[in-house]
């Protein structure tokens, strides 16, 4: 179906056009070979999306548009084993998302950017890196939250930085995000439920000692 509409809004708009619309098809379709594992066609078709919408916003343009294209690339391009292309696009696109929501104090999306970047860095080493970019996330997601929320966001914004303490070899700072982690995860899913998240902190508790 995304194949089709693509081939129909080609033939509305023109093969050279520039139309938003087969922009929009085109990250459409990517998706669908994305899910199917053709990273090599999504790639091209995420490409191909990147390269209207800068065509149509401008190169430099700080356009939301032409972050959701830069993040579906660096996802095709992580998955493919390109992690320094991915990090370049993954960083831009968290560029275009800071300045497109500048006006608003905090923005969830802003904040699993950051988790996901962390993550990045974390595979790489860069523990100091890593940290930072965790504790700007949790930072965002109570703002978004309220300090005090029990909130699936947060606990999982604990627990990667909790990860990040303990490979920097802060076993203290470790330990207390673990366990602020565990405790809400155990508010959220029961005290007694068999989740799998809370076996998960439970692990990481004991690694810690």
């Amino acid at each position: 179906m995304q194949k089709r509409s693509l081939e129909m809004k080609r033939q509305l708009y023109g093969q050279n056009d520039t139309h938003r619309g087969i922009a929009l098809s085109c990250n459409c379709l990517g998706n669908v070979h994305y899910e199917r594992g053709r990273y090599d066609e999504a790639e091209k078709l995420f490409e191909k999306s990147l390269d209207i919408y800068r065509t149509a916003h401008g190169v430099e343009s700080m356009h939301s548009e032409i972050a959701i294209s830069l993040s579906n690339l660096e996802n095709a391009y992580r998955v493919q084993g390109r992690l320094e292309e991915a990090l370049e696009m993954h960083e831009r696109s968290l560029e275009i998302r800071m300045e497109s929501w500048k006006h608003i104090k905090a923005h969830s999306q802003i904040a699993l950017s950051l988790n996901c970047l962390g993550n990045m860095h974390c595979d790489r080493g860069n523990y100091d890196k890593t940290v930072k970019l965790y504790e700007e996330s949790l930072e965002i997601y109570r703002t978004v939250y309220g300090a005090n929320s029990m909130h699936a966001h947060i606990a999982t914004s604990m627990f990667n930085l909790g990860n990040a303490y303990r490979r920097q070899g802060r076993p203290d700072k470790a330990l207390d995000m673990h366990e602020q982690c565990l405790n809400m995860r155990q508010e959220l899913w029961g005290h007694n439920c068999a989740h799998p998240e809370l076996a998960i902190s439970l692990n990481c508790i004991g690694n810690v000692y």
